[in-house]
């Protein structure tokens, strides 16, 4: 069974991202990074201090997915970030983090996870994502779910470079 649970700043909750979030990066990342880079990507982007922070910021959402009783995953929904140039006049989210790990990539988990947020995200007139790592391979599911690739770069995470794309779904037409 895949459930979805939204999650709070609560010690248990905080645990559970971090220790979501750090799996996912060290999986995303062990190809493209030395160790202690990514030692320290990590020690930086999930400090508990951060989390606390992003958990307890009134705009920002944070939704794991299980399956069964096991976390396979999670999906950031932040409505604070500067969208992309095309989406600014509109009323837009990011999903700032949409990640599985390894073992349940293949399963239906990320359809789920997306599925959950897509209908958290209905009011908005544009949803968009920045994906990078290995998880440019569920493009296609974007697609599938209506997400269009607005641009491919590499980026920079901490002293290392990874591919990245950002996907952006109109829940209604762009006006010109």
């Amino acid at each position: 069974m895949i459930k979805t649970k939204f999650i709070v700043a609560s010690e248990e909750g905080i645990d559970l991202y971090r220790h979501l979030a750090i799996k996912c990066a060290r999986q995303k990342y062990a190809g493209v990074a030395a160790a202690a880079d990514l030692d320290s990507y990590v020690s930086t982007a999930f400090g508990r201090e951060l989390v606390v922070t992003e958990l307890n910021t009134f705009s920002n959402q944070l939704i794991v997915v299980y399956v069964g009783d096991e976390p396979a995953g999670y999906a950031f929904l932040k409505s604070s970030i500067l969208a992309p140039e095309p989406l600014r006049d509109k009323r837009n989210i990011c999903i700032a983090a949409f990640e599985i790990t390894d073992e349940y990539l293949a399963g239906n988990s990320k359809i789920v996870l997306l599925e959950k947020c897509l209908n958290v995200c209905k009011s908005y007139d544009a949803i968009w994502m920045g994906i990078s790592g290995d998880q440019l391979q569920m493009e296609k599911i974007f697609a599938d779910y209506a997400f269009d690739k607005l641009g491919e770069e590499f980026v920079m995470i901490n002293r290392f470079e990874a591919a990245a794309a950002i996907f952006v779904r109109l829940n209604e037409p762009l006006k010109k």
